[in-house]
């Protein structure tokens, strides 16, 4: 198919044919955008990484919209052109509330939802006036549902629409959806993979203590050895715990902050709990 001008009226007016049709970018011929002979359109982009050629999808039109298409093919061209497979989830900083929130907006929204603004907007006003500077696990669900009750006043034209400390409130309905993109951006969270996901799988592949494996170091890592000290383990003794192949692949693909701990939110410095509301949002999304 020759190359065509993808722009933003031409996307909108493209009309199914008896075939699927792809249409490349005369500016960008790595990107292009698909249509179905139902109508459906999708982009996509064709780069070469190690020698192969990837044809990777980038999301649905409208629900990706022009703009951020575009944006997102140009972010992923520099990451191949770093060496890096854009496909694999990117370590995340999530140290606070604030970087989780950033995250989840970057990475999951904008590819995948046109509103993706609103949800951005809810989370600034109310979530991360409150919590931006907290780590996203030491957040309770007694801090929520506080949060929540204060949104759900609405307040009179004298406050301004303002709570204490100037935070914004709006009644029933904006709390509800306030509910909804904040469950959404912590079972988010969870599937990105680390730290929750690479915790669980490092589970399965050593078959330890939840809470050994959660509160494991760099330093125990011994080649392909897994070397627990006395003080950690039940029976107060030395532990060793040979590492298969697939845990030592898992440990490759984790952060390495500044702090000891392996599987953190908070750059190594301590590593995760909350192993209960985890396990309930991994039995929820199977």
């Amino acid at each position: 198919m020759p190359a065509k001008k993808l722009t933003a009226v031409f996307v909108e007016n493209v009309r199914p044919a008896a075939a699927r049709e792809e249409y490349w970018d005369d500016r960008n011929l790595g990107f292009g955008l698909r249509v179905g002979t139902s109508g459906a359109k999708s982009w996509m982009m064709l780069y070469r990484l190690n020698g192969q050629v990837v044809r990777e999808t980038l999301g649905k039109y409208p629900t990706l919209g022009h703009a951020d298409a575009r944006a997102l093919a140009a972010e992923r061209e520099g990451m191949v052109q770093a060496g890096i497979d854009p496909r694999k989830p990117k370590a995340t900083k999530t140290d606070t509330a604030a970087d989780l929130a950033s995250a989840f907006v970057a990475q999951h929204c904008k590819p995948n939802n046109k509103t993706w603004r609103a949800q951005e907007s809810q989370l600034q006003m109310y979530v991360l006036a409150r919590w931006g500077t907290r780590r996203p696990d030491s957040v309770s669900k007694l801090d929520v549902t506080q949060m929540l009750q204060e949104i759900a006043v609405k307040r009179g034209d004298k406050s301004g629409g303002k709570c204490r400390g100037g935070i914004a409130t709006g009644g029933p309905v904006a709390a509800e959806n306030v509910l909804k993109v904040l469950r959404a951006v912590y079972n988010w969270a969870l599937e990105l993979g680390y730290p929750f996901g690479h915790w669980t799988r490092l589970l399965l592949a050593t078959g330890q203590r939840r809470t050994e494996v959660a509160a494991m170091t760099w330093d125990e890592v011994e080649g392909d050895m897994w070397v627990m000290p006395k003080e950690r383990t039940k029976a107060a003794r030395a532990h060793v715990v040979p590492l298969s192949q697939i845990a030592l692949d898992i440990l490759s693909e984790c952060p390495r902050p500044s702090g000891p701990h392996i599987c953190s939110t908070c750059a190594g410095t301590n590593h995760i709990r909350g192993y209960s509301k985890a396990k309930v949002e991994f039995d929820a999304s199977v």
